[in-house]
């Protein structure tokens, strides 16, 4: 089955978008070596069964791949410059990341044959589905993480997140198992933090020394205790906490002291000490 491919304009620079199956006269159609990011996504129309071709694209940095099985994964070492990748399959066979010493970010749902990740020390952003570790020990080797994300993870804990001293952007979704957020208070240059959906957190008191924090998105997590450990967070610039998140001691005297903040989103409850009115100054959303 053939479907013309799309070009257009991407991140990295020419994205060719593939549909249907590989011809080779497509490197007729289109000058395969301007083309640096490539889509090759079963959601969106691709539907052939062999990646050799991608031999054809010597200058490509940037390659999401969403196919239903991923049998030699040695294909893909072909791309030296990769810089991205963005990777969604089954695959049996060890993928070895360090074939590609440019990889910048990445994002997979985790499998056992993509632990060589956990080792790829030049990463700068990376986003995990499904991280089977009950906290952050296992990623001791990413010290240049700049934005990381979660989503479904089994974290109990965030042990070990000391050695991201470079991190700026941390995101937890769908964190079920997620208890204690320990291990956040040496991150100080932290400017976003999203916490969402992660309905057994006990306290926030680990948020008290992220002075650098800018952004705070709490949502849908259930009842907290306090929000007296924000009362130091002095750059914060939005603060969302609603869905399910219900402050326990309804105490919202604390965001009296955010001088900075100009976004606030929360649920009013008839508890809480202050409502929407108490916040003139401040965009809701």
């Amino acid at each position: 089955m053939h479907k013309e491919p799309i070009l257009e304009d991407g991140n990295w620079g020419p994205r060719l978008l593939m549909r249907g199956t590989w011809t080779p006269s497509l490197g007729e159609q289109i000058d395969l070596a301007s083309v640096r990011e490539l889509i090759v996504d079963w959601n969106r129309g691709w539907r052939g069964r062999d990646l050799w071709f991608l031999q054809e694209f010597p200058d490509l940095e940037a390659l999401r791949l969403r196919i239903p099985s991923l049998e030699d994964p040695s294909v893909l070492y072909t791309l030296e410059k990769l810089r991205s990748l963005h990777l969604a399959t089954f695959c049996n066979s060890e993928i070895h990341f360090e074939k590609w010493p440019h990889l910048q970010e990445c994002r997979l749902d985790w499998m056992p044959c993509a632990a060589s990740i956990l080792q790829q020390g030049e990463l700068q952003a990376l986003r995990v589905d499904h991280f089977p570790g009950r906290d952050l020990s296992s990623m001791t080797s990413l010290r240049k993480l700049q934005r990381l994300q979660f989503h479904q993870p089994r974290l109990r804990s965030l042990a070990g997140a000391g050695v991201f001293a470079e991190l700026e952007h941390l995101k937890i979704l769908d964190g079920h198992r997620l208890r204690s957020l320990d291990g956040l208070q040496s991150l100080t240059r932290l400017q976003r933090l999203d916490i969402n959906r992660c309905p057994r957190l006990k306290d926030l008191q680990a948020l008290a020394e992220l002075t650098s924090l800018q952004v705070l998105h709490l949502t849908d997590n259930g009842k907290i205790p306090s929000l007296q450990p924000l009362a130091t967070l002095r750059e914060l610039r939005e603060l969302r906490f609603y869905d399910s998140t219900e402050v326990v001691d309804g105490d919202l005297r604390p965001l009296l002291a955010l001088t900075k903040l100009e976004k606030l989103a929360f649920k009013p409850r008839d508890h809480y000490t202050h409502g929407w009115a108490d916040f003139p100054q401040i965009g809701f959303q």
